[in-house]
């Protein structure tokens, strides 16, 4: 289910969409012919838990990544060509409180593509971790919102070894709230610097889309009851 909220009394009037236990998708009016680009997503975790202090979220399935148009995604038992982030469903967020409220997966970030009702796991053993605001969430300092940037540069020859480059935000534990200028300008960066500290790895994996289907749209899944609030989602097109 998909929610829509705003949060009034924030200093920026962030307007969220809220979702649980489902996906999102949206298409981009790009065309195909992109070499280079990146897909960035600003988001925390809800404060509506009944648990106030340390608890965890079992078996997290989340997802951010490029799929081939808004039907068979990937949360749909067939999909047709998704590529990006997932978070390993067997693992569990573990809720802290240092400061402000948050969620770590140990080794459950994976780099991934699904085809049909196969995921296909190139890259994991990364650790992951998503804000969440505090109780009082109407304050602005206490909002958590986290970032993620993907960067997709399709290889020359279609079959062939393109990169995926992940950008995050390894203090979204502990670290400060990002706001949506922050968020924008480090989207257009050749080399995205996210505020405080951060993390890029570059990938080499085989892309495909004159097999598999195009990669035009967004799609981003939250496979648990609990919401993900969604602040922001961009696409630059590099090349």
């Amino acid at each position: 289910m998909a929610t829509s909220i705003r949060y009034n009394l924030t200093a920026d009037g962030d307007k969220v969409l809220s979702i649980s236990g489902s996906q999102i998708a949206r298409q981009i009016n790009i065309g195909n012919s992109w070499r280079w680009l990146r897909l960035g997503v600003r988001f925390q975790l809800t404060n509506s838990r009944a648990v106030v202090g340390v608890d965890n979220i079992v078996g997290p399935t989340l997802a951010i990544g490029l799929s081939s148009g808004t039907s068979s995604l990937y949360g749909d038992t067939n999909t047709t060509h998704f590529m990006g982030i997932d978070t390993d469903s067997s693992k569990t967020f573990i809720g802290t409180y240092i400061g402000v409220r948050s969620y770590n997966i140990s080794n459950g970030q994976r780099i991934v593509t699904k085809v049909n009702n196969t995921i296909t796991t190139h890259y994991s053993n990364s650790n992951y971790y998503v804000g969440m605001p505090r109780e009082d969430q109407a304050t602005p300092a206490n909002q958590h919102r986290t970032v993620n940037y993907i960067d997709y540069i399709k290889p020359a020859v279609d079959p062939g070894v393109g990169t995926i480059i992940f950008y995050r935000d390894v203090n979204g534990g502990a670290g400060a709230d990002i706001a949506s200028a922050s968020f924008y300008s480090i989207m257009v960066e050749n080399t995205a610097s996210i505020v405080g500290s951060n993390s890029s790895s570059a990938y080499n994996m085989p892309m495909s889309e004159s097999v598999y289907g195009y990669l035009d749209t967004v799609n981003i899944n939250w496979g648990n009851v609990y919401g993900l609030e969604i602040s922001d989602v961009a696409v630059y097109r590099f090349d």
